[in-house]
């Protein structure tokens, strides 16, 4: 309640600008409550750090063993 319009419509144009590009990233977070917004970015953060490749690097030594 305390930006002006011109501001206002400067964000929603921006905003329309990001949108249009959601096609071109793996993620999308909606930010309607910060609390949730920011539970999906860690839980993207986790997901990103569990990938095979980042696993074999880091386990390498026991996924050989292993197999």
């Amino acid at each position: 309640g305390q930006d002006s319009p011109e501001v206002i419509a400067t964000r929603l144009s921006n905003a329309r600008e990001e949108i249009a590009h959601v096609h071109d990233f793996d993620y999308v977070i909606i930010n309607t409550e910060f609390r949730v917004a920011a539970a999906e970015l860690q839980d993207i953060i986790r997901a990103g750090r569990l990938r095979t490749a980042h696993q074999l690097a880091r386990h390498s030594t026991l996924i050989n063993r292993l197999t």
